[in-house]
Formats: structure tokens, C-alpha cells, sequence
């Protein structure tokens, strides 16, 4: 945060910042899940994750702090939506005796996550360039979502 004069030692604003994203997590569990029920898990998904890695590097080059905050929050709602929608589309596309497995990993990404992140921000010291490495691993699974089908819950509900 030293590029918008901001000391990251200071909890308050890194608390600020971690507030906005998870209150875009929020507005996407209103409006953008009710999308998924109408247009299909699978469009939805893929909309979230591209909007998500376009956002990232968005944030990379904003240039203010007011524009890191907005970008938060959207990536938040991205990222919340994506996440809310990708374990539907799991559950829903998956046997009854492998569910319980799935939701698990499904659940455990994110705590595997951080500790993928961890190492990555001792190496590379700078959040720009681990954001890019996050926003590429999205988009790989971007395209591995390409090649499942439609949930089959949602035909059922047309």
C-alpha cells in the first residue's frame, strides 16, 4: 500500500480494505446468485472468473486509492459470487456418495490457498506481483470450466 501513501502497518486501513472486499462478497450473495438460477451455474461461473482476473489487474494499475477501493469491492463481488456458485454447480453436479468429498475440497481451497500465497509474498515481496500469479490460476480454471457440462438442476428448473 505504499504506492497510494499508505503504510501497511496501519491495521485500520488493511482492515478497511479487507471490510470493502468481503462486503462486495455480500452484494454478490444478493444479486448476482439469483442470476445463476436464471441464465445457468456454468455462464455465471465463467462471467465471475473473468471478472475477477480483469479486476486483479485492474487493481494492479489503479492509480489512486479511492479506484483500489472500488475495484475491491467489485472484485469482492466477483470473487463472492464465484465461490457461492462454483460449490452449487459442484454439489449439484456430482453423485450423492462423492458430495461430501467435493464440498471438502471445494471448502479446503481457500486455507490451501493461503498457504500457496504465503511463500509467494515472502519471495516476491509485492502484492502487484501475487495478484498476477492468483489471476493466472483463475484463469487456467477458467478454461477447465470450459469442459464440464451445464448443471444438471438447472435444465431441471427450466
Amino acid at each position: 500500500m505504499v504506492d497510494y501513501g499508505l503504510v501497511c502497518n496501519d491495521r485500520g486501513i488493511t482492515q478497511y480494505m479487507i471490510f470493502l472486499y468481503f462486503a462486495g462478497a455480500l452484494l454478490s450473495a444478493l444479486f448476482v446468485s439469483p442470476l445463476a438460477d436464471r441464465f445457468g451455474r456454468k455462464s455465471i461461473l465463467i462471467t465471475c472468473v473473468i471478472g475477477y482476473v480483469v479486476l486483479t489487474l485492474i487493481s494492479i494499475s489503479s492509480d489512486s486509492y479511492v479506484s483500489l477501493i472500488v475495484v475491491l469491492i467489485l472484485s469482492g463481488t466477483f470473487t463472492g459470487s464465484y465461490y457461492n456458485i462454483a460449490i452449487t454447480f459442484m454439489i449439484e453436479s456430482t453423485s450423492r456418495e462423492f458430495r461430501a468429498i467435493f464440498a471438502t475440497l471445494v471448502f479446503s481451497s481457500a486455507p490451501v490457498g493461503g498457504f500457496i500465497v504465503a511463500p509467494l509474498f515472502e519471495k516476491f515481496r509485492d502484492w502487484k506481483y501475487v495478484s498476477v500469479i492468483l489471476a493466472l490460476s483463475a484463469l487456467l480454471f477458467s478454461l477447465s470450466i470450459l469442459f464440464t457440462k451445464e448443471s444438471p438442476r438447472y435444465y431441471i428448473g427450466l
